[in-house]
């Protein structure tokens, strides 16, 4: 492990807060990821840990200067049955990951009608399954990150029984991409794969 990659996981753990509350929910992941993977596990995990109190300093101070607002807010999030349940959670898991598959498609597909956004969408899901069933991609390591990073961002935003804007499955488009790109790369050679995503 370098200084460099160091600091690149210092700026990313301390970015993901600032970017949005929800970067908090890939914390466990990368912990998760460091130690099955990972060499240096401690300097690792301590970058982590340095990385995500800097991040809340900001809001921290802030709370102390406003009779800690943002602490009652998440305390009073936390323990709303109306906001924050598991009632329905499988549904609504179900949901949230059509959800995330659509908005990836529209983002791909900007200004196309919905019914062919849901048909890509669907298509996508199905055909990059496939080849990583097929590939066995699903065994290593880097497919369990990217699918544990939906998942856990998917499972969090489902315990929130009211509507997820959109631009939270923003958090998910970097593991989307990369998954796509995986799957367009085992489907089709390089050259066919380049003009795909250059004609998307």
């Amino acid at each position: 492990v370098t200084w460099k990659e160091v600091l690149l996981l210092f700026l990313g753990v301390f970015l993901g807060y600032q970017a949005h509350f929800s970067g908090l929910f890939l914390l466990p992941l990368a912990g998760l990821a460091i130690i099955y993977k990972a060499r240096q596990k401690l300097l690792l995990l301590a970058t982590i840990s340095i990385a995500f109190v800097a991040s809340l300093l900001p809001t921290f101070l802030f709370d102390i200067r406003n009779n800690w607002i943002n602490t009652h807010g998440l305390l009073d999030l936390v323990g709303s049955d109306e906001k924050v349940g598991s009632y329905a959670i499988f549904s609504r898991v179900i949901e949230k990951f059509m959800l995330s598959s659509e908005i990836a498609s529209r983002l791909l597909l900007h200004g196309t009608t919905q019914p062919l956004i849901s048909a890509v969408s669907l298509l996508l899901v199905v055909s990059l399954f496939s080849v990583i069933i097929k590939n066995s991609w699903y065994k290593t390591w880097q497919f369990q990150l990217l699918a544990g990073w939906i998942v856990i961002s998917n499972v969090a935003y489902a315990a929130y029984r009211a509507d997820t804007p959109e631009y939270y499955f923003l958090l998910q488009v970097p593991a989307l991409l990369l998954l796509l790109g995986y799957g367009l790369s085992s489907a089709f050679s390089r050259f066919q794969t380049r003009i795909l995503l250059a004609s998307v």
